[in-house]
C-alpha cells in the first residue's frame, strides 16, 4: 500500500485502553491512524484518552474479535 503511515519510517506506539482484551496501535507520518483490535469473544470497550494530536471519543465499543481503524 503506497501510504505514509504503513512506511518504515512512520512512528509507531501503543495506547492504553483500559482493557486487556483490547490492543491499540497508533502510527503516525503525515497523519494519525488508531488501530483498535477485540481479542475477545466478547464485547469490549476501550477507553481512550486524549493526547492532544488525536482527539477521540472517550469510550469505544467494539464487538467479538472486532478492528476498528480511525484516521485522523
Amino acid at each position: 500500500r503506497d501510504d505514509s503511515a504503513f512506511a518504515p519510517e512512520a512512528w509507531v506506539t501503543t495506547w492504553d485502553t483500559h482493557n486487556d482484551a483490547v490492543l491499540a496501535v497508533v502510527r503516525h507520518v503525515e497523519a494519525h491512524f488508531l488501530g483498535l483490535f477485540n481479542f475477545s469473544s466478547a464485547r469490549q470497550s476501550a477507553h481512550l484518552d486524549s493526547d492532544g494530536d488525536i482527539t477521540l471519543p472517550a469510550e469505544v465499543a467494539l464487538e467479538p474479535y472486532q478492528v476498528c481503524v480511525v484516521e485522523k
